[in-house]
């Protein structure tokens, strides 16, 4: 599924493995969560599973699957990736997985007041520039704002 958000992204169904088609995108960002049902977890009981095996296996799989979608998979790009999951259990585990699969030298997982964690990370050959980021995040949040007037306007005047 491919939606436009309005918030100047794209919305696609979590599991796209195989995918190729977004590996020009530098910003993904990706709220799923794959825990279990608690009928779930009274068979892993049956059958001497641990819980946090099958939430890897599950839900990590899908985000590491996720966000190798984007910038990540083209080997060409120098651009920094910026990848947004949904918890902190999330962003330890994508950190690890990139280092371990050499994508992340280095990783940075930051915390965002609102309860999402980003797991930032760069290829070896990309620049830091941090003013240029924060031009970059600056233009991006003056273009969601001016979005956002619009679409108030236009409403009001529906009204």
């Amino acid at each position: 599924m491919l939606r436009d958000t309005g918030l100047g992204g794209t919305e696609v169904q979590p599991l796209l493995a195989g995918v190729n088609r977004f590996q020009s995108i530098e910003w993904l960002s990706l709220i799923f969560s794959a825990k279990m049902q608690p009928k779930e977890k009274r068979a892993l009981r049956l059958f001497d599973l641990a819980p946090s095996a099958v939430r890897e296996a599950r839900e990590f799989d899908a985000v590491g699957q996720f966000m190798l979608r984007g910038s990540l998979r083209d080997p060409a790009s120098t651009e920094r990736a910026h990848l947004v999951v949904y918890d902190r259990e999330q962003a330890t585990w994508l950190g690890e997985f990139l280092k371990q699969h050499g994508f992340a030298d280095p990783v940075e997982l930051v915390h965002e007041q609102i309860g999402v964690v980003g797991a930032v990370a760069r290829s070896a050959l990309a620049p830091v520039d941090a003013a240029e980021a924060k031009v970059r995040k600056r233009q991006r949040s003056a273009e969601r704002q001016r979005r956002r007037r619009a679409r108030l306007s236009a409403a009001a005047e529906g009204d």
